[in-house]
C-alpha cells in the first residue's frame, strides 16, 4: 500500500500528505495486518482497531 501510495503522489502531490511518519506507520500497521489475516489469525485489541479507524 505505501509502494502505491509513493506512485501516485508521483502523479498528484495531493497524496503526499498521506506519506508523513505518523501515517506511514498507521499504513504499515493496517497492511501488516491485511497481509497476516490472509495466512495466519490474529486478534486485535479493541484499542488497536479504535486507533487504526480513528486514522485520516
Amino acid at each position: 500500500m505505501i509502494r502505491l501510495i509513493r506512485e501516485l503522489a508521483k502523479i498528484n502531490k495531493e497524496v503526499n500528505v498521506l506519506l508523513n511518519p505518523s501515517n506511514v506507520i498507521t499504513l504499515t500497521k493496517i497492511e501488516d495486518a491485511y497481509i497476516g489475516s490472509r495466512y495466519l489469525p490474529r486478534r486485535y485489541l479493541k484499542e488497536e482497531v479504535k486507533a487504526n479507524v480513528r486514522f485520516r
